[in-house]
């Protein structure tokens, strides 16, 4: 058994029924969640001091090379030298119901971020990312996809604290988590432990004969696309969109995120042919994929477009996303359908970034898309799984990260509930 480091040790002894008093210094943008015996009144509540507590003990592989220069999937993602822990930045709180933190968001100096669960019915570790950071900013500032996927955590946790002895189970390709305690502070561990690592500090040496198994594969894309332009030079992703005065963006309508996964996944293929794909940045917009970000978006007819001074859409329909990337790009292949992980999972082995997105949620009747291009599945030894996606949000890599996106439900005696906002995808795609 290796050594266990002394935080983690003295984290091991502790327990969230019993007020853990730790003084910290006030971080930037951070929220102040009031202690007004909330810890009496929900045992399962996690706060901000408990959250920081787990996030200094988390360590984190050191000098990492995450992005791959090939267009395939790899098990071996992460060039490791060892791991360390990581100095916490700020951090922020958002409050539901009660002035209850829903969840903790944890920015590290230097790079990364975990977004830690305040209730301790839910897997710890929501999401995290070893080098992009988390803004720090309101839910409606975030991209529509990351949006969705918080408003979904608040659904969620605010649910099951209204219905105290409802059952949360994850279901589909994770399974349930009923019964597991997730958050021991190995387990915690091993959420963010990647499956090549040379040194693990929870490493059981084999525990009887078995040993939990990761599968991952690194992120696919290499470009972290946005959907705006270079307020400097006047150029950018949207130069090519219509004009549009009262646009934030340089005077022009933004690109939208169904053209920027789009144009993401083909520039990862280098199809259609046509395009200069090597003159691409990867991190800025220019003329070579403002074209491309404009053709996919005019391949839709007018009539569904949706142009708005803070944002642009394309209008939801059962299929017809896929159908322009095959009748308009000429791809063999691209499958619109609900959303699987088991395939998502099957796409991504084979090299193959997925396109996800929900239609129609929060009241809206335009779709919102992102790109998943890599994944990290731990199968226990006690038989339980779970499943992180590689999320690349448009966003110019803000936000990019592994993120629980699994089918919750909850189930309060006869009656089961699930959370799964509409949520499809496009697999299968093919040049």
């Amino acid at each position: 058994m290796k050594h266990l480091p002394p935080l983690v040790k003295q984290f091991k002894k502790l327990t969230f029924g019993i007020f853990i008093l730790v003084v910290f210094s006030c971080q930037q943008f951070e929220t102040n969640v009031p202690k007004v015996a909330i810890e009496e009144n929900d045992i399962h509540y996690v706060d901000i001091d408990q959250a920081k507590m787990i996030a200094r003990t988390i360590e984190f592989p050191v000098n990492q090379s995450f992005h791959k220069s090939t267009n395939q999937a790899s098990r071996k993602s992460f060039d490791i030298e060892k791991l360390g822990a990581k100095k916490i930045k700020e951090s922020k709180s958002p409050l539901g119901k009660n002035n209850k933190a829903l969840y903790h968001i944890i920015n590290y100096e230097g790079g990364g971020f975990v977004i830690l669960s305040a209730d301790d019915r839910l897997s710890p570790i929501l999401a995290f990312s070893y080098d992009n950071s988390m803004p720090l900013i309101g839910e409606h500032e975030f991209p529509e996809g990351l949006a969705d996927w918080y408003s979904n955590q608040k659904e969620l946790v605010e649910f099951i604290r209204d219905n105290p002895n409802a059952e949360v189970s994850q279901s589909g390709d994770i399974g349930s988590t009923s019964g597991i305690n997730f958050w021991d502070p190995c387990a915690i561990q091993r959420q963010i432990t990647p499956a090549n690592l040379s040194y693990d500090p929870c490493d059981p040496d084999g525990d009887g004969g078995c040993e939990d198994q990761y599968t991952q594969v690194s992120p696919l894309l290499s470009t972290a696309w946005d959907q705006g332009c270079d307020p400097t030079t006047g150029n950018g992703y949207n130069q090519l969109m219509p004009a549009l005065s009262c646009s934030p963006q340089c005077g022009r309508a933004y690109v939208g995120c169904v053209a920027v996964a789009i144009a993401q996944v083909m520039r990862y293929h280098s199809h259609p042919q046509g395009y200069n794909y090597t003159s691409m940045p990867n991190n800025e917009g220019n003329i070579h994929n403002a074209t491309l970000m404009a053709d996919i978006f005019n391949a839709f007819p007018s009539s569904e477009h949706i142009i708005l001074c803070n944002g642009t859409g394309i209008r939801y329909d059962d299929d017809h996303y896929a159908s322009v990337m095959t009748d308009s790009f000429g791809y063999s292949s691209a499958t619109q359908g609900t959303y699987n992980s088991s395939r998502v999972r099957s796409n991504l082995d084979l090299g193959r970034p997925v396109i996800l997105g929900g239609g129609g949620s929060n009241g809206t009747n335009y779709g919102h898309m992102w790109v998943a291009d890599g994944y990290l599945r731990a199968v226990y030894c006690s038989g339980q799984t779970l499943l992180k996606l590689h999320m690349n949000w448009g966003w110019n890599g803000q936000g990019n990260g592994l993120f629980n996106y699994d089918d919750f439900s909850v189930t309060i005696g006869n009656d089961t509930r699930s959370f799964n906002n509409n949520k499809y995808m496009i697999y299968n795609i093919i040049p």
